[in-house]
């Protein structure tokens, strides 16, 4: 019996270390990805379903739409890249979940659509004052 017990005990803390480990490198890679937004992305830009990312170094998940435009609503979960080893467990989790359901391809979408429409734009001022 107590071989079962050091056996569980044993798998119980490679289990916890392993998981220590994982959420660590998660919160590093999400705090690079936060400081790629804030750096590469203006305040303004709509991030896909319903997300804002602040000035101040919050990424935010809200219940509605138009109130991620003004920072109004709810917040459902969010992450602070200022503070990585303070973000609520749950946050953490919440935000892989977000990262695993595509987001960064959604992400990834809107800046093409929108690098499209601004070049489009460019070539009809370009092409409207070279006729001036």
């Amino acid at each position: 019996m107590s071989e079962n017990i050091t056996s569980s005990v044993a798998r119980l803390y490679r289990a916890g270390s392993e998981h220590s480990r994982s959420m660590e490198k998660l919160r590093k890679a999400i705090d690079t990805l936060l400081r790629w937004i804030g750096k590469n992305l203006p305040t303004s830009f709509l991030l896909p379903d319903n997300c804002r990312y602040w000035r101040h170094g919050e990424f935010v998940q809200y219940t509605n739409h138009s109130d991620a435009r003004f920072g109004a609503g709810i917040k459902m979960f969010f992450v602070n890249s200022k503070s990585v080893s303070e973000w609520p467990h749950e946050h953490v989790l919440y935000f892989s979940k977000l990262i695993a359901s595509g987001w960064l391809d959604r992400l990834s979408m809107l800046l093409e659509k929108e690098a499209a429409m601004l070049g489009a734009s460019a070539y009809k001022v370009e092409k409207f004052l070279a006729a001036k």
